[in-house]
């Protein structure tokens, strides 16, 4: 949570979130959680962190849409649809 609350705001903030070292991100982090919810951060552990950006497979961690001519469109009812018992949320 507290990744996507430092790192994702963004294409050019994620990239430079994601060149950060992993401890930087995880500072950054914890200091973005205890802005929002004062007393909390204290209660992370196991600190996990990716820099999606340093997988070229990957492509990151969200879709960015406003790449697409014409946004969303009939994808976003595709990509919105269960597919048997897995959902793309």
């Amino acid at each position: 949570m507290g990744a996507y609350a430092a790192g994702f705001t963004g294409k050019e903030n994620a990239r430079r979130f994601s060149e950060r070292s992993a401890a930087e991100r995880i500072a950054i982090s914890a200091a973005t959680i205890e802005r929002l919810h004062p007393g909390r951060a204290k209660e992370l552990t196991k600190h996990q962190t990716v820099g999606w950006a340093k997988y070229p497979w990957a492509k990151g961690v969200a879709v960015f849409w406003d790449d697409m001519p014409g946004g969303r469109g009939a994808d976003d009812k595709l990509l919105c649809s269960p597919e048997d018992r897995v959902v793309f949320a």
